[in-house]
């Protein structure tokens, strides 16, 4: 098994975002241990989360990545402001 350099770097982020939110916390009257309680639930979350993300995204075309976001678009009420209803749709 081989540790990536990266892998290093997140987790030393990790480890310095929950030291700090749990002084912030502390310092603001919150209970000690609550940060960890969630840290324990969001980074696994997270990320399978992304990994989820880089496989969808490999598995979308690039059409159908058009597709989404002109619809998006349209479903903001972005699509019609600008003309791109009829004259660019995928």
């Amino acid at each position: 098994m081989t540790i990536r350099f990266y892998a290093l770097c997140i987790l030393a982020g990790v480890v310095v975002a929950v030291w700090l939110a749990g002084r912030r916390l502390t310092a603001r009257g919150g209970q000690p241990g609550v940060i960890l309680d969630i840290t324990m639930w969001a980074v696994p979350f997270g990320i399978v989360g992304g990994r989820q993300s880089e496989c969808s995204h490999s598995l979308v075309s690039r059409s159908q990545f058009r597709f989404a976001v002109w619809l998006t678009k349209l479903i903001q009420n972005q699509a019609g402001r600008n003309g791109e209803i009829g004259s660019k749709m995928p």
